[in-house]
């Protein structure tokens, strides 16, 4: 999961994303957690600046600890054929 963060000005409009989740509001400032192998930023961006004006934006990706934490609990899986067997 990549987390969007957004700045928009305020407008009158609820905010909504259909390809994410809202999982933080501080003011203007919306945080939206996405699958990225679902759904790019651009995207999300896309359908954000539709309603409203984007001030500001940055694409966090997930926390190293996070990733190993979710390799150890799922396990690692491969989705192409190893090359040269």
């Amino acid at each position: 999961m990549r987390t969007l963060v957004v700045d928009i000005e305020e407008n009158g409009y609820p905010f909504q994303v259909a390809n994410g989740e809202v999982f933080r509001e501080e003011g203007n400032r919306k945080w939206i957690r996405f699958n990225r192998d679902e759904y790019s930023a651009s995207d999300l961006i896309s359908q954000i600046s539709q309603l409203h004006n984007i001030t500001d934006l940055t694409v966090e990706e997930p926390e190293i600890e996070s990733i190993i934490s979710r390799i150890y609990k799922e396990g690692y899986k491969v989705d192409e054929e190893p090359v040269g067997v």
